[in-house]
């Protein structure tokens, strides 16, 4: 639909050029953001909250196929751990 209307995308961005701190009673100017870093920070922090999320069983949309995976990986490994039983309980 924007396409038909000739709308074209934009980036919009908030560049911070001062920051107070209640805390300290502090004005901070001249503030430089390090947007690669951050976003590489908040990449490592998704996998890792994807990874405990995934570790602790917890159903939501981002974590559910792994979840099944995770279980059906499990089922495999028990069906041979029982198969191979019954094998060798079949020898004795």
């Amino acid at each position: 639909m924007l396409q038909k209307l000739d709308v074209k995308p934009m980036t919009i961005g908030f560049e911070p050029f001062a920051a107070y701190d209640k805390g300290e009673d502090k004005i901070y100017y001249n503030i430089k953001i390090d947007k690669q870093g951050n976003l590489k920070e908040l990449k490592k922090s998704y996998s890792k909250a994807l990874a405990f999320a995934v570790s602790i069983a917890y159903p939501v949309k981002e974590t559910l196929r792994f979840i099944l995976g995770k279980a059906a990986m499990h089922e495999k490994i028990i069906k041979n751990l029982t198969s191979q039983e019954n094998l060798q309980g079949g020898q004795e």
